[in-house]
């Protein structure tokens, strides 16, 4: 079955191959706790409907592992089934519980609970959220990207109000929306399900164009010239048994967009049956970074064409991949859903620093501070 977006359920049950022969040492490092405080947190996305997602401490420089249960340590209580991201707004963060159809909201440092959206005796189903997927905020209001239904034709995101931590209105986007972005009064969307940006107007939060870019976009990043660059995952086959190799039909594009015209400026697609994600970019956001296969590619906002040659390499890939905008360190998470996974810190040359063992893959780092 061809798919633009590949199911929770369905994802951990596939394997990642990869025919590189060339990788990274692996040094370990032990994970005893440190007094130092949290200043990484390391979203653990948990298996699907087991409800062991949960975030993880890392103090970046004692490097060392804080807290591996920061979440039900403070709060006395699971996370919830599925954590898909967190964002930091001030001091709170917004963390994505996809699964359990919540966002929960903590303060920053310590971590204590403050709200959980929608709040549990939300009325009615527009209070309500259902396969939610990432938090932005601009203008003191917080925006959900939502699924609804992975067969449906259109997704939505939710307005919330960051005072409150009630939700006013939904929005009707694309199909499966995922990142967003904020520039100025526009909220942009990526509508993973099909081949379209929704950009809303966050004064008025009506959706005021519609921007048509490659297959699939997924993860959206703002370089320093306020363009905005979006990775367009293309489309794939997975085979029938295992490994469930992945058959490539559409390759992946990388389009950049001008957000005060709402035109794609550049469109750089990847070769016959390549595949990209996880894109983001370093603290001065002159760099964008990206994953293919088992490597990790960079390359500057200036570049005509895509890099050919990876910065490092992992055997398998990595699944979470995030960049410090602090000290420009990459971060890096192998997928692991059946066993004890790790987390990987390299230099900007690309060379291997450490490594820390975790419960379950990272999909994701967040930087305090």
């Amino acid at each position: 079955m061809t798919q633009r977006f590949l199911s929770l359920s369905a994802r951990t049950a596939f394997i990642l191959a990869s025919g590189l022969t060339l990788w990274s040492c692996d040094p370990d490092n032990d994970n005893d706790a440190s007094p130092a405080g949290s200043n990484v947190f390391i979203v653990q996305e948990g298996n699907f409907t087991r409800s062991n997602s949960e975030v993880v401490g890392f103090n970046s420089e004692a490097g060392a592992i804080t807290n591996a249960a920061l979440f039900r340590s403070v709060n006395n209580r699971i996370l919830g089934d599925v954590a898909q991201s967190m964002t930091v707004v001030g001091d709170r963060g917004y963390i994505v519980v996809n699964n359990s159809n919540k966002v929960e909201v903590v303060s920053l440092p310590g971590f204590d609970e403050v709200a959980t959206i929608p709040a549990l005796n939300a009325p009615s189903n527009a209070e309500k959220l259902t396969l939610p997927r990432y938090f932005a905020a601009s203008n003191n209001k917080g925006y959900v990207s939502q699924t609804v239904d992975y067969t449906v034709p259109n997704g939505r995101v939710s307005v919330i109000d960051l005072s409150t931590n009630q939700i006013t209105k939904t929005i009707s986007v694309g199909k499966q929306p995922e990142q967003m972005a904020v520039i100025g009064n526009k909220l942009f969307v990526s509508n993973n399900g099909n081949n379209t940006v929704s950009v809303i107007n966050t004064l008025t939060d009506v959706v005021e164009a519609t921007i048509t870019v490659a297959d699939s976009p997924a993860s959206i990043v703002v370089d320093k010239n306020n363009a905005l660059w979006v990775m367009c995952s293309g489309k794939s086959t997975y085979g029938p048994a295992p490994d469930y190799a992945t058959i490539v039909t559409v390759p992946s594009s990388l389009v950049r967009i001008d957000p005060a015209t709402n035109n794609v400026t550049a469109t750089l697609p990847f070769a016959a049956g390549q595949q990209a994600g996880g894109l983001r970019t370093n603290g001065a956001k002159d760099q964008l970074f990206f994953r293919r296969q088992a490597g990790v590619y960079r390359m500057n906002i200036a570049d005509a064409a895509l890099p050919t040659a990876p910065l490092f390499q992992r055997r398998g890939g990595f699944y979470g991949l995030d960049v410090d905008p602090r000290t420009g360190l990459i971060y890096g998470s192998p997928e692991n859903f059946t066993g004890t996974a790790r987390f990987f810190r390299y230099q900007t040359t690309g060379q291997v620093i450490d490594s820390f063992t975790i419960g379950t893959s990272a999909n994701s780092f967040v930087f305090y501070n």
